[in-house]
């Protein structure tokens, strides 16, 4: 067997073989290759999509969190699980008979046209392949379900089994159409497709018309499973595990999922929150400020700024970091986009043009990586100076002497509380703005003015008109 050399002829052979009797195709859109783009993409692509919602199900049947029903009436479930059955054994049938060429089928000829030494075609082991893989998935959960089954999202198994009744379909009308041109009967893997595409159509018509009340479930006396009661993650650790948590959970904030986990089974109550870690809480930031504001107005300028920069600076400097990274990767996309143009409009390489696409994946995720840290980290920055600063003003006005509480109210101090330190706090959150939205603006215009020439300062006139005054 010659091996292809080019991507070309990989493609041929893996879709139409080596013997192909191509001229009964010469009227449908893909003509050869038509049987190949209905099983891989349609039939395939969408039993894949069929395979993962129900792995889904099979999670939601397994999740303790979800209250479990067992029905006292089950013919039903029973029925569908011997038409997946069905379903899931006539592809490994014909799989196993075209791959053996068993005498008893009748000929070794495929159905498609193809007339080599070779019962399956290449293109044919993907598509028996997913077929099995996900009827027979189909028939785990269903055979879970008729032990115990949950309310909620019982419309997923519903949904798979319409979507593979509606790929069939499609292979169906092509079997007609296909032996109605040849001019022929149907043969051994006509029936054999014709009983699994039957045994799909009563799961997707019980999926359609069958479908039980909430009423309907009470008259059939479902008896409620026990669930265990979830565990707080604080008995674990009293502390923010954010600190000891590795790389990878702290890219992803993983070491959250457990506090997720419990707020999606119950409402979370104050004992599920951890402590906050020491280095945020508001007395060791009110201490830290305290010592270096002693120390600030020993000079003869003393400024609140630097104050913070000798307290957070690091932090400040990790977050203006993480902002240049995540402002480079808004303009990954079109810089590697026009790359993709260009290698394309000139002949093309395959391997650079995968290049560039995986190049504008990786920078639209590192990117999104990049903006959750950046606010992650400024924002805790902007809490702790605005914690610090409520604390710090709350201790200055239990010491004032009545001469001075004359000159600081309480209504002027609740109003620097309210309003001057939450001001700081969005101020934080924002300050990096400043000079990053004007350089993004530069940027931009310097890559429009590269491709539009002159009509590229039309579009920052119009912006300047319309900046509100």
């Amino acid at each position: 067997m010659s091996v292809p050399k080019s991507t070309e002829e990989w493609v041929r052979h893996a879709c139409i073989g080596n013997d192909w009797n191509a001229t009964r195709y010469d009227r449908f859109y893909f003509r050869e290759y038509t049987p190949c783009f209905n099983d891989v993409v349609i039939v395939s692509g969408i039993h894949l999509t069929f395979f993962i919602v129900c792995g889904i199900r099979l999670y939601q049947l397994h999740d303790d969190r979800q209250k479990k029903v067992r029905l006292r009436y089950r013919g039903m479930y029973v029925l569908r699980l011997v038409a997946c059955i069905m379903a899931a054994l006539c592809p490994a049938f014909e799989f196993t008979s075209k791959l053996s060429n068993l005498e008893a089928v009748g000929s070794t000829a495929n159905p498609y046209g193809s007339t080599s030494n070779h019962a399956l075609l290449p293109f044919e082991y993907v598509s028996f392949s997913v077929l099995f893989a996900a009827y027979t998935m189909l028939a785990v959960v269903l055979g879970y379900e008729i032990r115990y089954t949950v309310h909620r999202g019982m419309w997923l198994v519903r949904f798979a089994s319409v979507f593979g009744l509606a790929a069939l379909s499609v292979r169906l009308e092509f079997y007609l159409e296909l032996y109605k041109r040849a001019g022929r009967g149907f043969d051994f893997y006509a029936y054999n497709f014709f009983v699994q595409y039957g045994a799909v159509a009563i799961l997707g018509l019980i999926a359609m018309l069958y479908w039980p009340s909430p009423e309907k479930f009470d008259t059939m006396e479902y008896v409620l499973l026990p669930t265990p009661e979830p565990k707080s993650p604080v008995a674990k650790s009293d502390i923010c595990p954010e600190r000891g948590s590795g790389l990878w959970s702290q890219i992803t904030f993983s070491w959250m999922n457990p506090l997720v986990k419990l707020g999606y089974s119950r409402p979370l109550e104050a004992p599920d929150l951890w402590k906050l870690d020491p280095a945020d809480r508001a007395a060791r930031n009110e201490q830290l400020f305290a010592k270096l504001w002693q120390e600030e107005r020993r000079k003869p300028n003393p400024l609140l700024v630097r104050v913070f920069l000798k307290s957070y600076g690091w932090e400040l400097f990790v977050s203006w970091c993480y902002k240049v990274f995540n402002d480079a990767s808004q303009f990954v996309g079109p810089i590697i986009l026009k790359a993709i143009i260009l290698n394309t409009s000139e002949g093309g390489n395959l391997t650079v043009g995968m290049g560039l696409a995986f190049g504008m994946f990786a920078g639209q995720i590192v990117g999104a990586v990049m903006e959750c840290q950046y606010f992650n980290k400024i924002q805790r920055v902007g809490l702790k100076i605005r914690s610090s600063l409520i604390l710090a003003l709350f201790r200055q006005a239990t010491v004032l002497d009545p001469e001075q509480r004359g000159t600081f109210s309480s209504g002027k101090i609740t109003n620097m509380i309210s309003s001057d330190c939450e001001n700081l706090y969005w101020f934080t959150g924002g300050m990096f703005n400043l000079w990053s939205s004007p350089l993004r603006i530069v940027v931009a215009v310097v890559l429009l003015y590269q491709e539009l020439g002159v009509a590229a300062f039309v579009a920052v006139g119009l912006l300047v008109i319309m900046t509100p005054v």
